[in-house]
């Protein structure tokens, strides 16, 4: 079984119940832990993929730790998984220039978690429950952070708080857009949010950050909570559907990637089978792969992330009108 935990937001599955059942009927788990490596240095941190079983975990340093972009880990747990057999596909896929600068940087990033480790993520959690608690009384921004549990149900909240590092935004649509308050921390206060979905900001805070940037975070979110109430948003999101099914697979993505394809606008497309990869960005989970039939729910919650300002990769706009697409779908031979 291959899953990834935690989510981009900070979720995490219940990974050594996971791996406990799947050992019993002698399978793998591979947890894509990219934005874990930080697991289990605190004890307010979710437990670490290793620690709970998974017989290989990747994680990526440079999303969660300080260590330079592109530099990750792949762990082999246990005595499941051949590493003769690892080492060979490591020769095949690995390459023979590997950049010592980046090696060393992970070198560096391990050697400071060594000796700093828990000076670091105790200093780390006191900035953030002063961070949290520097929110309170923001009127059209809703927070949900590892403080202030995503209440989904009463009995199983707890299930779905997000780990310490990540803060969510929920912006009140009455005044502003999810995109809007990304662009307006961006651009306004020169503070970088890692994304902005149709529903939410999600930003990344780490062992790394500092009281002045807290400081600044804060601020600019009391000032645009103020604020809010003085803009006129007459432009804003189209109103949300119930959730859609996933798509129909009609070929699998090798047969569909070998078939011929042609540019249709989004209403003729409808019924037919997608050629491309459709995906909002990021983080570019796809709505569409090759293979799978289109359906109106598909074309509506496209017209949606983009009403929101979100980037919408695989589409082709149209020049005379931007607010129309096409997608692009394998032939019709009948």
């Amino acid at each position: 079984m291959f899953l990834t935990s935690p989510t981009y937001e900070g979720f995490s599955m219940p990974l050594r119940e996971i791996a406990e059942e799947l050992h019993k009927r002698n399978q793998l788990l591979i947890v894509d832990a990219a934005h874990g490596a930080h697991f289990g240095m605190a004890d307010y941190l979710p437990e670490n993929a290793v620690d709970a079983g998974a017989d290989i975990v990747i994680h990526s340093l440079h999303k969660t730790l300080p260590a330079p972009t592109q530099t990750a880990l792949l762990h082999v747990n246990g005595s499941r998984v051949s590493i003769r057999q690892v080492e060979r596909y490591f020769s095949v896929f690995q390459s023979t220039s590997p950049s010592y600068v980046l090696m060393a940087g992970i070198d560096e990033c391990i050697c400071m978690l060594q000796n700093e480790r828990e000076k670091l993520f105790a200093a780390f959690y006191q900035k953030r429950k002063k961070l949290h608690d520097s929110l309170a009384g923001l009127k059209h921004i809703q927070i949900v952070d590892a403080f202030a549990p995503l209440s989904i149900a009463d009995d199983i909240a707890d299930q779905y708080v997000p780990e310490m590092g990540k803060l969510l935004l929920i912006p009140d649509r009455e005044y502003m857009t999810a995109r809007e308050l990304h662009d307006a921390l961006r651009t306004r206060y020169h503070l970088q949010p890692e994304m902005a979905t149709p529903a939410y900001v999600l930003l990344f805070l780490t062992i790394m950050d500092t009281e002045e940037g807290y400081g600044r975070l804060s601020d600019a979110l009391h000032e645009i909570d103020h604020n809010m109430e003085k803009t006129d948003n007459t432009k804003k999101c189209l109103e949300k559907k119930c959730k859609r099914d996933l798509p129909e697979a009609v070929y699998t993505m090798a047969e569909a990637d070998a078939m011929e394809g042609e540019w249709l606008s989004s209403e003729d497309a409808i019924g037919r089978i997608s050629q491309g990869i459709v995906a909002v960005y990021p983080p570019g989970q796809p709505l569409l792969v090759p293979g799978e039939r289109i359906t109106e729910q598909v074309i509506e919650e496209l017209r949606y992330c983009r009403s929101c300002g979100c980037e919408v990769h695989g589409i082709a706009l149209e020049e005379e009108a931007p607010d129309l697409f096409r997608l692009l779908c394998i032939c019709d031979k009948g």
